[in-house]
């Protein structure tokens, strides 16, 4: 198992636990059974109570246990998945920075799935700007949606953003500073 993938998982598992499970890097075929996610199937039907109870007994970031010397994932259930989509564009985004400040480089904004790094100031000499489109419901006709934008001008911050795009995937908004090690 590579280094680099033990890592995620292991920033993974430290954050399923911190969350008590809020958020579980194995939740892999809930994620499915809603229709998203790596083999979802796109038009299917809702899952029953019935389908999600079953496919709970799958799920669980205490069934999993990781060694990092050398790398490796013990599963207690054969059926068990990682689902590193909530941690590996964020990890992509700080070793990129990190890459960038190894070669000296101050000023920068990253940005990868909506996960943005940002560290001193624009070609321009002002500080980094990110917009975000906030959509919201239009007071007069709530089946309407609004958009407006959003800015922040961090000095060194790390963002990560989610909701609808306009592609139509769905997201949640989160923000940390500094950027998780």
């Amino acid at each position: 198992m590579p280094a680099l993938l033990a890592e995620a998982v292991e920033q993974s598992l430290a954050v399923s636990r911190d969350s008590d499970g809020a958020f579980d890097v194995t939740v892999s075929p809930l994620v499915r059974a809603w229709g998203f996610g790596a083999g979802a199937v796109e038009g299917g039907v809702p899952p029953t109570p019935a389908d999600l109870d079953r496919l709970s007994e799958t799920v669980g970031y205490r069934k999993l246990a990781l060694r990092m010397q050398p790398p490796a994932l013990r599963k207690s259930l054969p059926a068990l998945e990682i689902d590193l989509d909530g941690i590996a564009p964020g990890l992509a985004v700080d070793r990129i920075a990190d890459r960038l400040e190894a070669l000296g480089i101050r000023d920068y904004l990253v940005e990868l799935g909506g996960e943005v790094r940002a560290r001193g100031r624009s070609a321009a000499g002002r500080p980094w700007r990110v917009a975000v489109r906030c959509r919201s419901r239009n007071s007069v006709d709530p089946m309407r949606w609004s958009n407006s934008m959003t800015s922040a001008c961090p000095p060194q911050a790390t963002t990560g953003t989610s909701g609808t795009s306009p592609d139509g995937a769905s997201r949640t908004p989160s923000t940390r500073v500094p950027p998780l090690r």
